[in-house]
């Protein structure tokens, strides 16, 4: 069994919700600063068992590089 490192576009990120790489990365670009709360709010992946944090936190990267850890600006 090999592990997804890099999810891909269209892959499965949360597996609990069936929440695709696509849905994540097209809410980290609405936000202003993503984190993985603000996706989980967004979109609810990794509100399961939580084991997508990783794989969300990458895409993130991805998306919107920052040299700061940026917060949540959803309320």
């Amino acid at each position: 069994m090999s592990i997804l490192l890099e999810p891909t576009v269209d892959a499965i990120v949360c597996h609990c919700l069936q929440i695709s790489g696509s849905e994540i990365r097209t809410a980290a670009g609405a936000l202003e600063a993503p984190t993985v709360r603000c996706i989980m709010k967004c979109t609810g992946a990794g509100t399961g068992c939580t084991a997508c944090h990783r794989r969300i936190r990458r895409l993130i990267e991805d998306q919107c590089p920052s040299e700061s850890s940026p917060t949540c600006v959803i309320r």
